[in-house]
């Protein structure tokens, strides 16, 4: 269904079980909102109908590895974090499974030697947030 939705350019859902029910969300696009009207804009970073969305913590994380990939510690400051909450995990899986980062010890998740590199796709989304940066 991910497959699906990111071949016809639509958000991905986002799945949770709880209590033995699956819920399935699908997200309209809402091109032109700010991060706090959107609520985070959380499933909403790496499409081209809403970069717009793109969340500020987000973009920080993605220009931090613009140069060269960074260990973790240095997206947690990008983003503004003083230690690895839920919210940044969080944060970072999803721009991990959107293909805008990559480990560079995939094998290995938890390495000390973890660093994360920004992918094609993810210099294609930063430089189109910062393409709509400048014209607003």
């Amino acid at each position: 269904m991910i497959l699906r939705c990111v071949e016809a350019r639509l958000p991905e859902p986002q799945f949770a079980v709880t209590d033995g029910f699956l819920t399935t969300v699908h997200r309209a696009a809402l091109a032109g909102h700010t991060e706090d009207q959107v609520g985070h804009a959380e499933g909403q970073v790496g499409h081209a109908e809403d970069q717009a969305l793109l969340p500020t913590k987000d973009a920080a994380m993605l220009r931090a590895c613009g140069r060269e990939a960074v260990p973790g510690e240095e997206l947690l400051a990008a983003a503004g974090y003083s230690r690895r909450t839920g919210e940044f995990r969080r944060r970072l899986e999803r721009l991990l499974n959107r293909g805008l980062l990559e480990m560079t010890v995939p094998d290995t998740p938890r390495s000390p030697l973890q660093k994360y590199r920004l992918t094609a796709r993810g210099k294609a989304v930063l430089t189109a947030s910062k393409r709509g940066d400048a014209e607003t």
